[in-house]
């Protein structure tokens, strides 16, 4: 198990699936359809931001 603060702010899909716990598939989805903050860097590429996540996680668990 990883602790939160072991991510890099930066995260490759991998890490942004393990960070937030869900799987890869899942993520990909969510960034193709703009239910998560994402960047893409490429025709399949994705990067996300540790504190976009947690601020969308946050707001998630508030509403």
């Amino acid at each position: 198990m990883y602790k939160k603060t072991q991510f890099p702010e930066m995260m490759n899909t991998e890490q942004a699936a393990r960070y937030i716990g869900i799987d890869t598939g899942t993520l990909r989805k969510w960034a193709r359809n703009g239910d998560i903050p994402a960047h893409k860097v490429g025709p399949k590429l994705w990067r996300f931001f540790k504190s976009e996540l947690a601020e969308r996680m946050e707001m998630n668990e508030n509403s």
